[in-house]
């Protein structure tokens, strides 16, 4: 499992995506047996902290979303 932790504020995305290649077998079980956590650490006016645990076949990425 790789662990994944930071601020987020509103409007921010958290994508979990398969590392391409990585779809395989154990990926797959993995998720199914260990599944993907999000823990909230606390949470600040617009600001929120967040743990993401996932299988090590998936890339965790942070996406600033532009708020229109």
């Amino acid at each position: 499992m790789q662990i994944h932790q930071g601020k987020c504020k509103v409007g921010d995305v958290l994508s979990l995506n398969i590392l391409q290649g990585e779809a395989g077998q154990r990926t797959m079980q993995l998720l199914l047996t260990q599944g993907i956590e999000v823990e909230v650490k606390a949470v600040a006016e617009s600001e929120v902290t967040l743990v993401v645990r996932a299988p090590g076949g998936m890339l965790i990425v942070e996406e600033i979303a532009a708020i229109a």
